[in-house]
Parts: C-alpha cells; sequence; structure tokens
C-alpha cells in the first residue's frame, strides 16, 4: 500500500509544528472550512491544537498521517505527491 511520505516534502517545511490554519489544513484534505468545524465539535477528523485559547492549528506531519490512515482512500490519492498537495493547499515551495 503506498502512502504519502513526508520525506518528499521541502525541508523549510516544518511538519510536526501546529503552524497550519484550518484554510490551509482544509485545502490540502479538499474540503471545505466548515466540514472541519464541523469534525471539531463532533470529536472526528485530524488532530488539531488551540493556540493562545484561539488559535486552531494543525501539524502537517498529522494531516498527512490522518490521510493515510483513512480506509477508503484511493490508491491514488495515498499515493499522491505530498508536494503537490502543499502547493495545491498554498504554501510556497
Amino acid at each position: 500500500m503506498a502512502t504519502l511520505q513526508t520525506a518528499h516534502l521541502p525541508h523549510e517545511l516544518n511538519l510536526t509544528a501546529h503552524n497550519r490554519d484550518e484554510r490551509f489544513a482544509a485545502a490540502f484534505l479538499g474540503t471545505a472550512t466548515e466540514t472541519l468545524r464541523t469534525w471539531r465539535r463532533r470529536g472526528i477528523g485530524p488532530p488539531w491544537r488551540k493556540i493562545n485559547g484561539k488559535l486552531i492549528r494543525y501539524s502537517l506531519a498529522e494531516l498527512i498521517a490522518w490521510v493515510n490512515s483513512q480506509p477508503g482512500v484511493r490508491e491514488d490519492v495515498r499515493a499522491a505527491n505530498p508536494d503537490q498537495r502543499v502547493a495545491e493547499a498554498g504554501v510556497p515551495a
């Protein structure tokens, strides 16, 4: 089974820092920000952190791991180049 590999990502991206906002997470996952909000309220979806009691942030490494953990995700999505997914989500290379 193919999986997204963090080794393919540019070195300047900090994979473990919770520095990705919900707009990035939604674009990376191919969903709407409102969907992420609903998932958070229901206690499902990718891991997230609340910073300073206000800001919702995601870790890129945890987003990738969450995608890989989902049953029924097509192999072409799992095998997609993470650089492309990051670029599509609006992060400069």
